[in-house]
């Protein structure tokens, strides 16, 4: 009888052996390309450098913030906006991606169980995705940590993962803005801007543009070699003159923001455009 005591005396009543502990995971970020509302986000595992099994599916909020829960997966992962509709920031019209439409991220890593919090999911996102799975082995991790530097140093925006681009039409935005943040956002709004004067179904098609252009690293109004169309869907002559979109929407102010933009945001051109616009127009468009 007194083991039996002794055993019960110090036991802590669970009756059975504890469970172990579930690794809870998770992503936490914003999509944004303009305000965006009413998307899904879905994250994939990464496998031997391209797409592999579905890990989450999420819906975001009102204003594109997104929590995926992960488990306790580790390793490469991508991210993928469908379905969203967002407030275009050239035209402040809503518009609705296509049922083709994707704006992707590609992060190196995630730790097993770990919150990775405060990412972005952005046209120049996007771009370092499509760069990172067209390189020799695809989206691996060295691939993915160097697609996402080239692009965000072609932009000077350097952490595209994790600045917060300065939304062009939101009131006061510049007010708190680093000038990474306002690099950022003023070449998404740039992009808008630019695709508000062409002839396209969607807004969206210069950023599935810029993807394609930016997949063989050089940005060039080439995809390996085959220029792109100039978003309305023609060629002005035997090449298109290659580059012509590209330089066409850094010249002229594009990246300056119009007008309007410039009032809502607080950013003056100065802020937003000398340095980058000079940076660019010099630029060979290699991405590295």
């Amino acid at each position: 009888m007194q083991p039996l005591i002794s055993h019960l005396s110090t036991s802590s009543g669970q009756l059975f052996p504890g469970t172990p502990a579930v690794a809870k995971g998770k992503i936490v970020g914003t999509a944004f390309n303009g305000t965006t509302q009413q998307a899904t986000v879905q994250a994939y595992a990464i496998s031997n450098g391209a797409t592999g099994a579905q890990l989450a599916s999420t819906a975001t909020d009102a204003q594109g913030n997104f929590i995926l829960p992960i488990g306790s997966y580790t390793g490469p992962v991508m991210l993928q906006m469908v379905g969203a509709t967002y407030t275009d920031v050239a035209t402040g019209r809503m518009m609705t991606l296509g049922a083709s439409d994707t704006l992707t991220m590609v992060m190196p890593t995630v730790a097993s169980g770990a919150t990775t919090s405060g990412v972005w999911v952005t046209p120049l996102t996007a771009m370092a995705q499509a760069r990172a799975q067209a390189m020799g082995g695809g989206m691996i991790e060295v691939n993915i940590m160097a697609a996402n530097t080239a692009v965000g140093n072609y932009f000077m925006a350097p952490d595209i993962l994790h600045t917060q681009p300065m939304n062009p039409s939101a009131p006061g935005s510049a007010a708190m803005a680093t000038q990474d943040m306002k690099n950022y956002g003023a070449v998404i709004g740039a992009m808008s801007q630019f695709a508000k004067g062409l002839t396209m179904p969607t807004a969206y098609s210069f950023v599935t543009a810029m993807m394609n252009d930016a997949a063989d690293g050089m940005m060039d109004g080439k995809a390996n070699g085959s220029p792109i169309a100039c978003v309305d869907g023609h060629h002005d002559g035997p090449d298109d003159d290659a580059a012509e979109c590209r330089h066409k929407w850094l010249s002229n102010g594009d990246v300056q923001l119009h007008g309007v933009q410039r009032e809502l945001s607080g950013a003056t051109a100065g802020d937003v455009a000398a340095a980058l616009i000079q940076k660019l127009n010099s630029s060979s468009g290699q991405l590295q």
